[in-house]
């Protein structure tokens, strides 16, 4: 890691304080090489740090095997209560190697990932087959998206970044453009290679109570602005996951897709292959608001639907919208609106401002005395 010399002014290597025990622990297992994040990464290049966390899942997959210093835990006793757990990027340290010792603050082993699996689980609430290698490409887009949605990062960005080896992707790294974009890039990559439509099945997390205060004057976009919105997803799980899906196309207006709408009362919802896992008679369905073309997203929590309903209705192709945007609030002083035709039973009363319709033959004093 690099320092800033408070005498001379001048950056400085620095070596972490727990590198020379991580290698000697690594020599004892008959490795002769480590790598750990905070020193092996020159981050002044950003060619290099791009293709460091675009690579570093598969890294953490072929290694031997990944030591995990908690340095705030003191054993088995507390260790899930370390602030490792609530990290962005070492969740793919947890779930990508084959084996992972875990090291308290005194660099003592009291446990590896095998042992510790089902307390491990219970904190994540990641499931032991995926803790112990099985596929991911078996969990739902939400199921993988909550695993990050407790975790914090430095870096906005980050909490993003540190999913791309989760769902197999590789993308630029653009920092400075914020969580919300990087967020929505994601979902870009996602939508070309999945039928599973759960990445929609995200509701408001209790402690966004603001976003309650705006609900009326704005139009929500159908992606979550990040992970955290996928809290309550950890038990999702996509219907029918061999299947190819109907085709999605991103436009500059919308994504096309093809979705299921139904009514319940006054709320329109459109309905996922998603279900609560365990619950074979109920999908999931999320509130939409048809505006013009488009629809967006109510921010009230997706709805259990009856599968029966699904075989009820066809799909049909809908524009839903990747972006948020304000309700018209009506006429605007400076765009000029006007009918050219009112039909026989109307007539205009009056025009503001008068200049902005003056289409011929029209006597505009009559308007306004009228």
């Amino acid at each position: 890691m690099r320092l800033l010399n408070a005498t001379t002014f001048r950056l400085e290597n620095v070596t972490p304080e727990f590198a020379p025990q991580c290698c000697e622990i690594a020599l004892s297992h008959g490795l002769s090489h480590v790598w750990i994040d905070t020193c092996c990464i020159d981050q002044s290049s950003s060619a290099e740090l791009s293709e460091a966390i675009n690579s570093m899942f598969r890294w953490y997959q072929e290694a031997e095997v990944c030591f995990a210093y908690l340095y705030d835990a003191t054993g088995v006793q507390d260790f899930t209560e370390s602030d490792w757990f609530n990290r962005g990027w070492t969740l793919q340290e947890l779930i990508a190697p084959r084996a992972v010792e875990f090291y308290s603050g005194e660099w003592e082993l009291f446990g590896d990932k095998a042992s510790l699996t089902a307390a491990i689980s219970a904190k994540t609430g990641i499931a032991n087959r995926y803790l112990q290698g099985g596929d991911m490409e078996l969990a739902s887009v939400a199921e993988r998206m909550s695993w990050a949605a407790e975790r914090k990062t430095s870096r906005p960005e980050d909490i993003v970044y540190c999913l791309l080896g989760i769902f197999d992707i590789h993308m630029p790294l653009l920092y400075g453009e914020g969580e919300q974009k990087a967020f929505a890039r994601l979902h870009s990559e996602l939508i070309l290679r999945t039928p599973d439509l759960s990445w929609l099945a995200w509701s408001k997390p209790a402690t966004a109570a603001d976003e309650q205060a705006k609900d009326h004057e704005m139009l929500r976009s159908v992606i979550a602005p990040s992970p955290s919105y996928f809290r309550n997803c950890r038990g999702i799980v996509c219907t029918d996951p061999g299947s190819i899906g109907d085709v999605i196309t991103e436009t500059n207006i919308g994504i096309e897709i093809s979705l299921r709408l139904v009514k319940k009362g006054s709320q329109l919802y459109g309905l996922l292959n998603c279900q609560p896992r365990g619950d074979l008679g109920n999908v999931m369905a999320i509130p939409l608001v048809e505006y013009g073309i488009q629809y967006f997203r109510a921010l009230h929590a997706p709805h259990l639907v009856s599968e029966e309903i699904w075989t009820q209705h066809e799909a049909s192709r809908v524009l839903l919208s990747p972006r948020s945007r304000k309700r018209s609030s009506g006429l605007h002083e400076d765009i000029p609106y006007y009918f050219e035709k009112a039909g026989e039973h109307f007539r205009i009363v009056k025009v503001f401002p008068a200049a902005a319709w003056e289409p011929p033959g029209v006597d505009l004093s009559e308007s306004y005395s009228s």
